[in-house]
């Protein structure tokens, strides 16, 4: 059977519609129109209907972690260049440069790339850990045989995880695994790829909240981690600003109607009076973090748990 050259992956429940319809759009608008396959953990019946002319949407455990099912299509539908994506994410400009590296793995580091566990090697059990910049899981490029054996690897390992000690279940960032996944794909790229099969890009071409301004190379994608702003009140910034145009312009490939999103996303002064009372919201919010309240709110229900 002929392997596809080029394909994308993507993880989505009924909440994340909103992101995944976000990140396609960006995709075709960009000029790739290699196929998207996307792992249904929970979509609801109306979202696989408008998502069925623009992606392969399959079936998978509904019992598993979405954090944990990054590898479950890839390696059931590889291609020869498998690229993941977090559903939260938005293609600013072509990837294909990132496409043409010729390393098995491309990724791009994580705001704490200084994050460093040298015990993942003996819960894991794998070699042992080289420290390499900490890279992020949402945007990952495999090649290759290499890259099918680090996918069955990684799947592999991730069954070795306490999910109560990650972030999703309120564990503690001294966590080997609080950031699940992640870690997980750190542990076996330090400890089980050759260094000249990795290429790490800078953090800032694939930037976090709150997208501050870079002097250097326009970014390929925002990565909207934390509080998604279809789903809570949040700050107005450069991916909330475009989601509107990539939800509802005229020329994406799939156009939803502005009652199936937020208000906030769409036109008139309802939808301005609802930015208002989100800004509001989100600014609340932060102060309530900054002062430690949420932290401390937090703590209490665990102890209530």
């Amino acid at each position: 059977m002929a392997v596809t050259p080029v394909a994308f992956y993507a993880v989505s429940n009924e909440e994340h519609f909103l992101g995944l319809v976000a990140l396609l759009n960006s995709l075709r608008l960009r000029g790739h129109k290699e196929p998207l396959l996307v792992a249904d953990c929970g979509l609801a019946a109306w979202q696989l209907e408008a998502l069925a002319p623009h992606a392969e949407v399959v079936a998978v455990d509904r019992e598993t972690s979405p954090y944990m099912l990054k590898t479950s299509l890839p390696r059931g539908r590889p291609a020869w260049k498998m690229v993941l994506l977090d559903a939260d994410l938005l293609v600013l400009r072509p990837l294909t440069p990132i496409l043409e590296e010729q390393a098995a793995v491309v990724a791009f580091a994580d705001p704490v790339a200084h994050r460093f566990h040298p015990e993942w090697a003996e819960l894991l059990d794998v070699p042992p850990i080289r420290r390499l910049p900490y890279v992020n899981s949402g945007l990952l490029v495999l090649s290759g045989d290499i890259g099918r054996s680090i996918l069955d690897l990684v799947a592999g390992k991730q069954k070795r995880v306490d999910t109560a000690t990650t972030r999703a279940e309120g564990g503690r960032p001294s966590s080997p695994f609080y950031y699940s996944d992640q870690d997980v794909w750190n542990a076996v790229l330090a400890s089980s790829v050759d260094p000249g099969e990795l290429v790490v890009l800078p953090a800032e071409l694939a930037p976090h909240p709150p997208f501050t301004a870079s002097a250097g190379q326009e970014p390929y994608v925002l990565h909207h981690v934390d509080r998604k702003p279809w789903l809570h009140s949040t700050r107005a910034n450069a991916y909330s600003r475009l989601l509107p145009r990539l939800l509802l312009g005229d020329d994406v490939a799939l156009r939803l109607e502005p009652a199936q999103v937020p208000p906030r996303f769409r036109a008139g002064t309802v939808a301005r009076l609802d930015r208002l009372r989100a800004e509001a919201s989100a600014l609340a919010y932060g102060l309530r973090g900054r002062v430690g309240l949420r932290r401390r709110l937090a703590e209490r229900r665990r102890l209530r748990a």
